[in-house]
């Protein structure tokens, strides 16, 4: 008899503590998860007009770093605005004379190397396939801080950031892994939709870039 009462005196015990325990993983799928993460660039540009001049542009290496907040509406689902510093940029490999429509030029003799730093706001869908794979897509708009030019023979100026456009605009795709412990590992393609000159020469940036995050 005493056995019993014990037993029916434990089973609702339990299944208040299962039901907690599934209420603690419902607010965890809730919950803004924030982050850092950072990584690898490789960018270059669209041709536009310039390949009609027979130039082809090379991928600049630099790196991304910054802040995420990953909200999440279910398991399969979440949005992640982030907030980057990216370098970005481009590479003359040929010899060329680049004349502007006010009459300035820039000669070089070998390769240029042109260095854009952006802010990046991306604002990504995050599409859980399984608990640890995802896929992405999503919209960025970025700011240009600063631009400038390297010459193969070390010579550095500034570009003329003022010929540019402040913002640029574009959409991303990409796919990630994440691990239990939340540190994530990700590849992202993005592709700009918006000229980032004021000479209609309809270029525009593209970027891949391999990024690991880590949960705060």
């Amino acid at each position: 008899m005493k056995k019993l009462i014990i037993l029916l005196l434990f089973i609702p015990l339990v299944s208040f503590g299962q039901e907690d325990e599934k209420e603690i993983e419902n607010n965890e799928k809730n919950d803004v998860i924030f982050g850092v993460k950072g990584g690898l660039n490789l960018s270059t540009m669209s041709n536009g007009l310039w390949k009609s001049g027979g130039f082809d542009f090379n991928n600049r290496t630099s790196f991304h770093l910054g802040l995420t907040a990953e909200i999440n509406f279910n398991e399969k689902f979440s949005i992640q605005p982030e907030l980057l510093y990216s370098g970005q940029g481009f590479k003359f490999p040929n010899s060329m004379t680049t004349i502007y429509p006010d009459g300035s030029t820039i000669d070089s003799s070998n390769s240029i190397t042109v260095i854009q730093n952006y802010l990046n706001l991306p604002v990504i869908a995050k599409f859980y396939i399984s608990n640890t794979f995802f896929l992405e897509t999503g919209p960025q708009i970025g700011y240009l801080i600063s631009a400038n030019a390297k010459f193969g023979d070390g010579t550095n100026i500034e570009y003329a950031k003022s010929d540019m456009e402040d913002f640029d605009f574009g959409f991303n795709i990409g796919a990630g892994y994440r691990l239990n412990s939340g540190t994530n590992f990700n590849l992202r393609y993005y592709l700009g939709l918006s000229s980032h000159n004021f000479y209609a020469f309809n270029d525009k940036n593209y970027v891949l870039s391999f990024s690991v995050g880590f949960r705060l």
